[in-house]
């Protein structure tokens, strides 16, 4: 569906070598598919620094994946995929 568009795969968190890594192993995965890749490490909480880092970049679609939680943990918690819907400054693909 998105073939042929250039994308960036966003992570965030520490700034480690599981991160660096696993950044790397899908950045090789989308490209031997044929995208064009480029890849962030993003220091903070997804829900704090993705929004900005958004419209900084002019990034016209996100997509991003739900997983499942418990309804108590989402409860208590939150949900960060929730979150990035209500405060994205573009569209949201969110892929289950």
């Amino acid at each position: 569906m998105l073939a042929g568009l250039p994308c960036t795969i966003v992570r965030c968190g520490t700034d480690d070598s599981e991160s660096r890594r696993s950044l790397e192993e899908a950045q090789q995965v989308l490209q031997a598919a044929g995208f064009e890749v480029n890849v962030a490490l993003l220091q903070g909480e997804a829900h704090e620094v993705v929004p900005g880092w958004l419209a900084a970049q002019g990034v016209s679609l996100l997509v991003m994946g739900a997983y499942g939680q418990s309804r108590i943990r989402h409860l208590v918690v939150g949900s960060t995929t929730t979150t990035l819907l209500r405060l994205s400054p573009c569209p949201v693909l969110v892929l289950r």
